[in-house]
């Protein structure tokens, strides 16, 4: 009987691993730390991604109850957060706009093509502007003027607690 070579075993071993990794269910995979979240107590209540088309093109929609006193600390600490209403452009890419002559956006849409975003009142609202042509990630202005969008937005509502999500890459 021969004996197998342990390069061999080895090898063998490692590309087990490999094409088992791929079958790993990945953990709670959520954007909190991204968005200077990541030590306030969050559930996860509703997830919905469309990636995975041609370039990875799609929208990542997530909602997360998030606990209140922690949530408001977290977002005073972070220069990132801005207390509503948003910006104009941010409004664009959720709400989209209509005037006489055209209508622009939304852009965070649902299979409808209604905005996915509900209307917050009292809370705060993060933008970051992830495209490689982005100069600055805060100015949602010239997202609005480029032909593809790589973005972040999300709303807080204070009054229940609740966090809105969306990643949206075209």
């Amino acid at each position: 009987m021969k004996t197998r070579s342990p390069a061999l075993l080895c090898l063998c071993l490692l590309l087990l691993g490999l094409s088992l990794s791929g079958c790993a269910r990945r953990g709670a995979d959520t954007p909190l730390p991204s968005l200077g979240l990541d030590g306030v107590t969050a559930e996860q209540v509703l997830a919905d991604d469309t990636h995975g088309g041609f370039h990875g093109d799609g929208l990542t929609y997530k909602v997360f109850r998030l606990d209140g006193a922690e949530a408001e600390a977290a977002f005073r600490a972070d220069g990132r957060w801005k207390p509503l209403p948003a910006s104009e452009p941010v409004q664009i890419l959720i709400y989209g706009v209509t005037d006489a002559a055209a209508q622009i956006g939304p852009f965070f849409t649902d299979e409808q093509g209604g905005a996915r975003f509900p209307a917050v009142e009292n809370g705060w609202y993060f933008f970051e502007d992830r495209h490689a042509e982005a100069v600055d990630p805060e100015d949602a202005g010239a997202a609005l003027e480029r032909p593809s969008f790589n973005c972040t937005i999300a709303l807080y509502d204070a009054d229940t607690e609740t966090l809105y999500y969306g990643a949206l890459d075209t």
